[in-house]
């Protein structure tokens, strides 16, 4: 075995020995229950589980479709702010004799919907257990239609605050429904991809919202209404494939409705050859059965736990891993994109917002696949390094005047997209269910979320002040704050943010059991690889003997 390794000259069997009686959270003593049955298509390739259980994937892109609702209706109340007409119809305040949209209001229309959306992902997960994934799903599609219609009737600031309220809630209870449904259907080999893509839709929806911006200024710079009607075709087609959308067996069989939930898996699953419902509903109500089983042994997981020994690393790692969403920029260049950049003085700021939005969604496709091969860690570590950078060069850019100036900024903000892109956007969502210990997972993604969810709402309400010309008046020197933000950030990252890819849940939980350092989890064996258990093709690192 190399000598590189945190295991180099200590036996595996004393490896095994040491990891068995210190760490009991992911799998139970011995006696408790018979020898876990598996699912008969654990070692299938990912060409074979894209032929075999392509119902399934499609199903997920259906709820995926849903995220376009996400980025699309986050994105547009920005998009529409500039718009004189929408201006002339909300104005609550004039500067220099023209009528205008207060910083302070603009802060509300930000600020009030925010605190929904947070108020909509902490009761949709009880609200996707009581009445079921597809009943959750019928719940926010049903607030996104009340909010667009309100939305588009709005005759003053206070309205159109309502309306947002009510879209935001809608899309707080959409985020936590929408991840669960994909955690429960996808296959488990395409998982992470499955996250990967909800946040692949959502960059869709918003560079939607940028097209449909700039397609409403080219046509009819003078209105702003059949902007909002747009609304109704990204929630229309989600309707529109409900009925087709299948509740989650898993849903079923907590519930414990056995003809339901084999119903569920031959629609979802029985498309891959010799599927044997019977054995599959086993493997999953055994895993179900332990994990019950497990509380009653050991009680039900305390939310303080989760800042206990090793548990407060992931703890940390899951936190850090999204919300360097909101504290790389953004609130600043995603929310209030054209507003931001009509401020900030470049030429067709419209134009701007959709250029933004097509490199963004172009470049999380890339990074999909390269997660899988360079790895969560890198990507993350080394995308909050240059937008540290970019970031920092687009505030210098406000110190200057000119052509040149704004040539300047519009570059610095499209290298920012592209670091972003590869590294926050995708491996945000990801991280709290991959750094979390399986019993405390539930308590970790609710702390990571909530603490996500109130980094955008702190935003929400100060990003405006900052860059509205009667407020602090930054233009894109507010870009500043966020640089003096990813300092501690990337800190964090590179002490706390572990290399997940190609490990499995029994293996993190060794490697944290251990206390290896975050940055040598990719070049460390495991006992699971010593004792020659895992499949060569997802090892990251040379094992040495």
């Amino acid at each position: 075995m190399q000598s590189g390794t945190a295991v180099a000259s200590v036996p595996v069997e004393d490896i095994k020995r040491e990891y068995d009686v210190s760490h009991t959270e992911s799998k139970l003593e011995a006696g408790d229950v018979p020898a876990p049955l598996e699912t008969k298509y654990a070692n299938i390739t990912r060409r074979q589980v894209f032929k075999y259980f392509w119902r399934a994937i499609i199903y997920c892109g259906m709820a995926c479709w849903a995220g376009m609702n996400d980025g699309f209706q986050g994105q547009l109340p920005g998009n529409i702010l500039p718009l004189p007409a929408f201006v002339a119809t909300m104005a609550d305040t004039t500067i220099n004799g023209q009528a205008a949209v207060s910083g302070q209001t603009v802060s509300f229309w930000g600020g009030f919907p925010a605190m929904s959306q947070i108020f909509g992902q902490l009761f949709g997960g009880f609200i996707s257990d009581r009445i079921g994934r597809k009943g959750s799903m019928i719940c926010f599609s049903t607030l996104f239609l009340i909010g667009s219609s309100l939305s588009i009737t709005a005759k003053n600031w206070q309205w159109w605050l309502g309306a947002g309220v009510i879209t935001k809630l809608g899309l707080g209870i959409a985020q936590t429904t929408l991840i669960v449904y994909l955690a429960e259907v996808a296959p488990f080999q395409l998982r992470g991809t499955s996250m990967a893509a909800y946040q692949l839709f959502l960059a869709g929806g918003q560079l939607v919202g940028a097209i449909a911006t700039q397609i409403q200024v080219s046509v009819s710079p003078d209105t702003w209404r059949p902007l909002i009607a747009s609304e109704f075709v990204i929630t229309g087609v989600f309707v529109m494939m409900l009925p087709f959308i299948p509740e989650s067996h898993i849903y079923h069989i907590r519930r414990s409705n056995e003809e339901q939930a084999k119903k569920c898996m031959l629609r979802i699953y029985g498309t891959a050859p010799d599927y044997d419902v019977d054995h599959e509903y086993r493997v999953i109500k055994e895993q179900i059965d332990a994990e019950r089983a497990l509380m009653q042994k050991h009680g039900k997981a305390s939310f303080f736990e989760i800042f206990k020994g090793t548990n407060l690393r992931r703890t940390i790692a899951a936190i850090v891993g999204i919300c360097a969403q909101p504290l790389a920029g953004a609130p600043l260049l995603f929310s209030y994109s054209t507003y931001y950049f009509s401020i900030a003085g470049l030429e067709d700021p419209f134009l701007v917002t959709v250029v933004i939005f097509a490199v963004l969604l172009v470049v999380i496709a890339i990074t999909m696949a390269l997660c899988e091969t360079i790895g969560r860690r890198p990507l993350l570590l080394s995308g909050c390094i240059v937008m540290f950078i970019f970031s920092t060069g687009l505030g210098v850019t406000g110190s200057f005047t000119g052509e040149g100036a704004g040539k300047a900024a519009l570059a610095m903000i499209i290298l920012w997209v592209i670091a972003y892109s590869w590294s926050s956007a995708p491996i945000g969502f990801i991280s709290a269910g991959e750094t979390s210990t399986p019993r405390l997972r539930a308590q970790t993604s609710a702390l990571a979320f909530s603490c996500y969810s109130s980094l955008f709402f702190i935003f929400y309400w100060t990003v405006p002040y900052m860059i509205s010309p009667d407020a602090a008046n930054m233009g894109v020197k507010a870009s500043y704050v966020f640089a003096g933000l990813l300092v501690p950030v990337t800190i964090l990252v590179y002490f706390f943010y572990p290399e997940t890819t190609g490990r499995t849940y029994v293996e993190l939980d060794e490697l944290y059991s251990r206390g290896i350092p975050a940055r040598k989890f990719k070049s460390t064996t495991t006992s699971t690889e010593s004792r020659g258990l895992k499949s060569e093709a997802i090892i990251t690192h040379t094992i040495g003997h």
